[in-house]
């Protein structure tokens, strides 16, 4: 009887299990594949957000990227960068709003209003560059970042005519 009992018992554990793994797999699996497709959504999303190409320049250790997120024509509107800064081996200190400035076809430069995003210090460093719109809207905008110890500026040039 005892051997009746186990065989029983041992019987409705694997029925059991079955049953879990029948119903609940699928369900992960749907989980799994709906987080899966947002991801790439996202990522989608996040290329079309902006109609300007992102620029990158290495030089040294650390790698500065800008793309344009806003540049729109109306006069009360703000200029918006995305800027990110990326190291291995040294610290990003540099006040980004104090080593940046927006420059027009002509030369004219215009001060950054603010730096929305990370603060001093770390390897890896991102955040919004903000500028008022310039008005009329020039045919060409740069931004020029000069980190201190960098003999030169680095300079990310869009061509903005017509778009």
């Amino acid at each position: 009887m005892n051997k009746t009992k186990i065989t029983i018992i041992a019987s409705v554990c694997v029925a059991i299990g079955i049953f879990v793994y029948v119903v609940f797999t699928p369900l992960y699996s749907e989980k799994e594949n709906k987080k899966e497709l947002l991801f790439r959504e996202n990522q989608i999303l996040e290329k079309k957000i902006s109609a300007w190409e992102a620029q990158t320049e290495t030089r040294g250790a650390v790698e500065v990227s800008v793309q344009p997120e806003n540049l729109s024509d109306s006069e009360n509107s703000e200029w918006t960068f995305a800027v990110s800064f990326d190291t291995h081996s040294e610290e990003l200190n540099d006040d980004v709003a104090n080593i940046s400035v927006l420059r027009d076809e002509n030369g004219k430069e215009y001060a950054p209003r603010e730096w929305r995003g990370d603060p001093l210090g770390g390897h890896h460093r991102g955040g919004i560059l903000s500028f008022p719109s310039i008005v009329p809207r020039p045919n060409s905008v740069s931004i020029a970042i000069k980190r201190i110890g960098e003999e030169s500026e680095r300079l990310f040039t869009w061509d903005i005519k017509g778009r």
